[in-house]
């Protein structure tokens, strides 16, 4: 079996370690050439980024080849699931992959301006994480089918309008960062970031091709970066994640 997954601050990875097979960090795969994956069992484990399949996984799903007999798909979130998981179907068709098992994770939100994760921490007990990843990884043992529930009308005209306003889609937010005195040059947000969009000089420089993921935020080892309007100064990693499992090295 092999794992394709995505995780700026651990939730998915953990899902994906936790599901089992061979892993593969998606990032590594970003601007190669075409690549031929063939396996039994073929799944890929992301986050929801604005209601939606992340940008990067999706060009990763168009630009390689996947054949297996079983696909599963697993959607982590920390709000609101929207129509992600639609949206990944019809990328897969598109590839002429059929996903035979669809499903998704609650777990902590690590979108700064909107949520804090103080709070987010203290909902996290409710949502009896470990008990859902258990029947997933069940189900996909057992290579169970299942099918997406048909979109609403409500659902997809609001979709329709997350698109256009898609916060993903703006690379250059990453101007509302900002680095304090407590940077201390160690690297780590440079490590992490898969789009290799930050540079050490005399401090941490953005390049403006943010996939606003968080992760160099959430995984400064000083607390030194700070997105305009965040609703909290706490940062998140799961804490079955260690931070070297998300560096990109």
């Amino acid at each position: 079996m092999k794992t394709f997954y995505f995780s700026a601050t651990g939730n998915s990875l953990y899902v994906a370690k936790s599901i089992g097979g061979e892993l593969f960090p998606i990032s590594i795969f970003i601007n190669k050439e075409l690549q031929i994956f063939k396996d039994e069992i073929i799944g890929f484990v992301f986050p929801c980024f604005s209601f939606e399949v992340p940008p990067f996984v999706k060009n990763f799903i168009e630009n390689n080849s996947f054949s297996a007999d079983y696909f599963f798909v697993i959607m982590t979130y920390g709000n609101t699931l929207g129509l992600g998981l639609h949206s990944f179907k019809k990328i897969a068709e598109q590839k002429n992959i059929k996903i035979n098992y669809y499903n998704s994770v609650l777990m902590v939100d690590n979108f700064l301006p909107l949520f804090s994760i103080e709070s987010q921490l203290k909902k996290e007990p409710k949502k009896k994480i470990g008990e859902k990843i258990g029947q997933i990884k069940s189900d996909i043992d057992q290579k169970k089918s299942n099918e997406l529930k048909k979109q609403t009308f409500l659902q997809t005209v609001m979709n329709a309008f997350l698109r256009k306003i898609n916060i993903n889609n703006k690379p250059k937010f990453d101007k509302y960062f900002k680095i304090n005195s407590k940077c201390n040059k160690c690297g780590v947000c440079e490590k992490i970031c898969f789009k290799n969009n930050i540079k050490i000089k005399e401090k941490p420089e953005y390049l403006h091709d943010c996939s606003l993921c968080f992760a160099c935020i959430h995984s400064c080892p000083t607390n030194a970066i700070h997105v305009k309007f965040e609703r909290s100064s706490t940062r998140f990693r799961n804490k079955n994640i260690n931070l070297k499992e998300l560096m990109n090295e």
